[in-house]
């Protein structure tokens, strides 16, 4: 994987000698690149404090701001996202060398530190530091060290002799919640491979998202486009039911706020985009709300107009198929 790594950053750097410009995304990307990806100037505290972890453990030399954004999305993303996530952080970062772990147990790493110090808003070396206080004095035979040894030459005062017992109380819950929060470890990571070479797509902005106002406007057109320009713009069906509020408008918006006031289990509530197969999916309840009789009028001319005739292309002939669905829905 660092192999990989290291020679798109090869390509990608040999690229800015060649154009000479100190920002080449229009020809090559490289999220490890600190020229076109200048970090923020403001790091959060929880960032400093990973970043002092990992420069110190491993050869790492230059971060991004998507390395603090992808810092930023382990604290609320969940499963098999989490891995992707930390995927991405450990390839926006430049190393002067390959890291002494291989792949998987360096995303391990990261997670278990990450989880021990709650995202890293508990100091690392603070955290070992008392555990190794703990370890220390519920040792074997310590007590037989103090008996041969009544009069040391220093006396170390009480309060350093006490590790803090809200950070052992700190460190237990995070243990505790490192457990809990781990997640299926073998699974997860013998499922590393394919995430990597077929990641979830990250929601752009590739495609405008159309507006919808009811009246005569086509309800079964405008939401074949809406979900056409979702998919472009990688936002799944989870999400989507997220966004179309703010693409209607006027009668329409009307309709959802009226629509999302019904009680829970109102038959007739829309609560998913789409697998319930009932009026409670979007896809089905909203094209039925704004199926205008002056609309169906419309449908039925077209599709009298579009009967297939003899010589007719499949094309044509499906246009036709799709308006009779309409008018008989």
């Amino acid at each position: 994987m660092f192999v990989a790594h290291f020679q798109r950053n090869i390509n990608h750097d040999r690229l800015h000698q060649d154009l000479r410009s100190p920002n080449i995304t229009y020809r090559h990307r490289d999220r490890s690149c600190i020229h076109c990806y200048p970090p923020e100037l403001l790091l959060s505290d929880n960032f400093s404090t990973f970043w002092d972890w990992y420069s110190s453990e491993y050869p790492a030399i230059t971060y991004t701001r998507y390395t603090q954004q992808y810092l930023e999305e382990l604290s609320y993303v969940e499963g098999e996202d989490i891995w992707i996530a930390i995927i991405d952080l450990i390839f926006s970062i430049r190393y002067s060398d390959t890291p002494i772990l291989n792949f998987e147990a360096l995303q391990q790493e990261i997670w278990n530190i990450y989880s021990i110090t709650q995202g890293f808003r508990l100091d690392l070396f603070i955290i070992t530091y008392n555990y190794s206080e703990i370890r220390f004095s519920t040792s074997p035979g310590s007590e037989e060290i103090v008996n041969n040894n009544p009069q040391p030459i220093a006396q170390q005062p009480d309060n350093m002799a006490q590790p803090n017992q809200q950070d052992f109380q700190q460190l237990r819950a995070a243990i505790a919640a490192l457990t809990q929060a781990l997640p299926n470890t073998n699974n997860a990571l013998a499922g590393n491979t394919q995430a990597i070479t077929n990641p979830p797509r990250r929601e752009g902005k590739v495609a405008e998202l159309p507006y919808f106002y009811g009246g005569n406007q086509d309800p079964v057109a405008w939401l074949e486009d809406f979900t056409r320009a979702c998919n472009a713009n990688g936002i799944a069906n989870g999400r989507k039911l997220e966004v179309v509020p703010a693409y209607l408008k006027g009668a329409a918006s009307t309709w959802w706020n009226a629509n999302q006031a019904l009680p829970n289990n109102n038959p007739n509530k829309v609560v998913a985009w789409t697998g319930n197969n009932n009026n409670t999916d979007f896809v089905l309840n909203f094209p039925a709300a704004f199926r205008t009789q002056t609309l169906i009028e419309i449908w039925t001319t077209e599709l009298e107009q579009k009967r297939q005739q003899p010589g007719e292309d499949v094309n044509t002939s499906h246009q036709s198929s799709e308006i009779c669905q309409r008018t008989a829905a």
